[in-house]
């Protein structure tokens, strides 16, 4: 049966037990999971819920406070490639899930595909991948063999803009199942709109990258992005520093990254 996750509040007419029966998973009022704090924002009351969960039916609710829970990666990318939750499902080529082993300890997040990855349906290719493969070459590290890449829109923004507010909505269900089932040990963000998504509102790439924040077990660090780095190359050898940094963080926390 499909799992969903519902947020509501703690007092309820239908228990833990009831809900788990029916594939629902209840959650507080207010909860925090993988940093997303969810919000008591149904359309419909509390008690109505109960009611349709009841018959089996599927309540009218907000995205933020709905939505399937997965057991398998591969289930989630079925769906993720079926998406047409925002307006740049209309205009895409590929949805452009993600590439690397499941279960990396290092995660790298971009903020969302360009026109080569909107083509080919996979993460930082062209000039831009070519030289973020440059760089983890040079720590040891493979986009097919020991990292994850993932982006915060899994669709292409028309004329390569920064994706909208709305459409990183829309979009964080998918990042956040990632997330939750590979549970990285260390998430680098690339660029300024994934370290602001990820790390907080107001990270400066040009005078917080490098540096680790640590969240509830996981830390994350945010550097250039490859883009950014083409348009300003005196930037290279600062983003050289941020991957040996990398390293040497990986060497001390991961188990079996190398």
């Amino acid at each position: 049966m499909e799992k969903i996750a519902v947020v509501t509040d703690t007092g309820s007419n239908l228990s833990f037990e009831q809900a788990n029966e029916l594939g629902i998973y209840l959650l507080p009022l207010q909860i925090t999971i993988d940093e997303t704090t969810y919000q008591d924002t149904l359309e419909i009351s509390t008690q109505d819920i109960y009611k349709e969960l009841a018959k089996g039916k599927m309540p009218k609710t907000s995205m933020a406070t709905y939505q399937k829970i997965y057991d398998l990666f591969e289930e989630l990318k079925k769906d993720c490639l079926k998406c047409n939750k925002c307006p740049l499902a209309a205009t895409r080529t590929n949805v452009v899930f993600g590439v690397g082993p499941e279960d990396a300890e290092v995660l790298f997040i971009g903020e969302g595909p360009g026109e080569n990855e909107d083509l080919t349906g996979q993460p930082f290719v062209g000039r831009g991948g070519k030289l973020l493969d440059q760089y983890l070459y040079d720590v040891d590290l493979d986009r097919n063999k020991n990292i994850y890449i993932a982006n915060i829109v899994k669709c292409r923004p028309p004329k390569n803009r920064d994706p909208q507010p709305l459409e990183q909505e829309s979009c964080e269900m998918w990042l956040r199942e990632q997330v939750r089932l590979m549970r990285p040990k260390i998430i680098v963000c690339l660029g300024r709109i994934a370290a602001q998504k990820i790390i907080s509102p107001d990270f400066k790439v040009t005078k917080q990258h490098g540096e680790f924040f640590e969240r509830k077990g996981t830390l994350l660090m945010g550097t250039f992005h490859p883009a950014a780095l083409l348009r300003n190359p005196n930037n290279k050898p600062a983003a050289l520093s941020d991957f040996l940094a990398l390293r040497d963080k990986i060497n001390e926390i991961c188990e079996r990254t190398y």
